[in-house]
């Protein structure tokens, strides 16, 4: 039983990892190509497009006069996407883990000897 429930941990930890390294890379392109939107000239109307459409999509503000994300604003999008890879990694390590204790072999060795009791002669005290 244990088998079965880690085989089922292990394909759904395997899913959302990879769910979760295409949101990381998805993450990683759309702030690339947000931030050559945005060093565009401002006065560009396609400027305030990008401006919306990054808030929309990552909470992100840019007040206007920005022309770049700053390197906070950056990682505070990337990083969720990353932590969230690293969780399920450990899932996955974890799933694995209970999947294996059906192999699981212990080096510990049992040897019962039996001893016989010493044969003394019956003497009487004097």
């Amino acid at each position: 039983m244990p088998r079965l429930i880690g085989s089922f941990i292990l394909f759904a930890a395997l899913l959302m990892f990879i769910a979760s390294a295409a949101g990381m890379y998805n993450s990683w392109d759309n702030l690339k190509y947000w931030d050559k939107c945005l060093t565009k000239v401002t006065d560009d109307p396609s400027y305030q497009d990008c401006r919306t459409d990054l808030l929309n999509n990552t909470g992100i503000y840019m007040h206007s006069g920005e022309g770049k994300i700053s390197a906070r604003e950056f990682w505070e999008v990337l990083l969720p996407p990353i932590a969230w890879m690293l969780v399920w990694i450990g899932i996955l390590f974890a799933g694995w883990m209970l999947y294996r204790t059906g192999e699981l072999v212990l080096p510990i060795e049992e040897n019962i000897r039996e001893i016989s009791e010493p044969r003394r002669p019956f003497r009487k005290r004097r």
